[in-house]
């Protein structure tokens, strides 16, 4: 969470301002985590993605990355075209 999300790079000065915004990006380190580490795995080409991320996660993101939906993403590709939105260049 701290390296990923760099929640000790926010801003906020408050209480009530920071409180909610590490409570986002909690919920956003509870799923990256998971993929992250589905990613390290062997199967990572071959697995499909939407055994652990939401189907409707897939098809955004295949759909910016492709401009078509793509259901049948394996867990390296869909880990992959999220990177590149955080600037990863492959």
């Amino acid at each position: 969470m701290k390296t990923g999300c760099r929640t000790e790079a926010l801003q906020f000065t408050s209480k009530d301002r920071l409180q909610p915004a590490i409570a986002l990006l909690s919920v956003v380190t509870l799923t990256m985590l998971p993929l992250r580490q589905a990613s390290r795995r062997p199967d990572a080409k071959t697995r499909k993605a939407t055994t652990i991320i939401d189907r409707s996660y897939v098809e955004v993101l295949s759909l910016w990355r492709h401009q078509k939906i793509r259901r049948d993403w394996t867990v390296h590709e869909f880990y992959y075209a999220l990177a590149r939105l955080g600037g990863h260049q492959n």
